[in-house]
């Protein structure tokens, strides 16, 4: 349970993307974790379009998935093991 916290709150720190006037949930499809952000090239037949090319980021959702996941089974543990001893 422990390291699903630790999870947690790494993810939040270390997330980018979100906006002040968007709540947490709103923010949630937005906000990613980049590890490099790569280099914003423009395409000259459309140039109000663009993509980053080298860019490595993970989206906030699947870290944060993976947090409540293993909160449910630590704690799924600690109840079993508690009926264990009893």
């Amino acid at each position: 349970m422990l390291a699903a916290i630790a999870l947690f709150t790494l993810t939040l720190l270390f997330s980018s993307g979100s906006h002040p006037k968007r709540d947490f949930f709103g923010n949630l499809g937005q906000m990613e974790i980049v590890f490099s952000k790569g280099e914003y090239v423009v395409n000259p037949q459309f140039p109000y379009s663009g993509e980053y090319q080298g860019r490595v980021a993970v989206p906030i959702k699947y870290p944060l998935a993976l947090a409540a996941i293993g909160l449910l089974f630590g704690a799924g543990l600690l109840i079993l093991e508690n009926r264990k001893e009893l």
